[in-house]
């Protein structure tokens, strides 16, 4: 049971460690006008500004999601500015992440059936089977136990899953979408699935080329981080990347570059962590996402163990994209 609990633990710092590099605000843009703020107390000074109203944080996050409305046809909170549909987004997520919190050895087996379904006898690329994963996992396993994953044809997962990618690159993109005759993606799978996949796949990426110290890693639950970036505001730029390689890190016996996830056994306190953003638009999911994302890691490690499938590595290690090369190869 210990080498069982230091192997999830494992998988979930190495999560931590993923959604820091995958935090939306990771890169300042280059601007003359632009403000960059590069320290905690300025970054969350901008995330939850005092004396703002509910109103502003909400139009200030939609804004710039608008491509979302246009792309999906998504009607959440993270498009709206409406404080309605935001209350009523949060009672929902939240109804939905009680339930999965309530039976984390259930999203387990969920996480293990879904890894089965998206293995393949023929070789396929590594982020369509990342996806593929963790899209019946997250329908599953968060959004609706009661649905038949076997129910879900593997080949019309893969195709939703690789639209969803395409549509929301296209997003990013000023010129018109064309229209398509597809499913319109959930208001919750959009934002449980999305961002959940990349950092599987991240982790899977470093956790699968580094040797980690077990003795570091006896406990199994971090501290728990902050909540989720919103969108920057105007011009102003919560560079969050140069924040985690601050002074925070100073005494850590790893540089802040280097992937070392039994450092959040450590320091900085979890308070200081900003992954998740700050105030009252942080993620409803920052207690749930890090734990479910180490377990897709561990379903997923426990199938491609190099016996019965394998991960072959690509140059880089991609985002959304940038996976060339990468494949889960069944061993001959």
């Amino acid at each position: 049971m210990s080498d069982m609990l230091e192997f999830y633990g494992i998988c979930i710092f190495a999560a931590i460690f993923s959604f820091f590099l995958l935090s939306p605000a990771l890169s300042a843009v280059s601007s003359p006008q632009a403000i960059v703020h590069n320290t905690h107390q300025s970054i969350r000074g901008l995330l939850d500004p005092p004396g703002l109203s509910l109103d502003t944080l909400l139009r200030s996050r939609a804004s710039p999601n608008a491509r979302l409305v246009r792309a999906f046809h998504l009607s959440n909170t993270f498009v709206s500015p409406d404080p309605t549909i935001h209350a009523n987004f949060l009672r929902k997520t939240g109804s939905l992440l009680r339930a999965a919190k309530d039976d984390w050895a259930g999203f387990n087996g969920v996480a293990q059936q879904a890894v089965e379904l998206a293995l393949s006898d023929q070789p396929t690329s590594f982020d369509t089977f990342v996806r593929s994963a963790t899209l019946y996992t997250t329908i599953v396993g968060l959004l609706d136990p009661h649905v038949d994953m076997t129910s879900l044809a593997s080949n019309d997962v893969n195709i939703v899953t690789n639209l969803i990618t395409d549509l929301w690159i296209l997003s990013k993109n000023p010129a018109h979408i064309p229209e398509h005759a597809y499913p319109n993606p959930l208001d919750f799978v959009i934002p449980a699935w999305e961002t959940l996949w990349r950092v599987v796949a991240v982790t899977l990426a470093h956790i699968t080329r580094h040797i980690f110290k077990h003795s570091l890693l006896t406990t199994f639950l971090p501290d728990l981080i902050a909540s989720r970036i919103p969108p920057r505001i105007e011009t102003h730029i919560a560079d969050i990347e140069s924040a985690q390689r601050s002074a925070l890190w100073e005494f850590d016996s790893s540089p802040p570059e280097a992937f070392d996830a039994a450092r959040f056994m450590r320091e900085p306190k979890a308070c200081e962590l900003l992954t998740f953003g700050a105030g009252r638009l942080k993620c409803a999911a920052m207690n749930w996402a890090p734990i479910a994302a180490a377990l897709i890691v561990g379903a997923i490690l426990n199938r491609a163990d190099g016996v019965a499938h394998d991960i072959e590595r690509g140059e880089r290690v991609g985002e959304r994209t940038g996976w060339d090369g990468w494949t889960v190869r069944k061993v001959p």
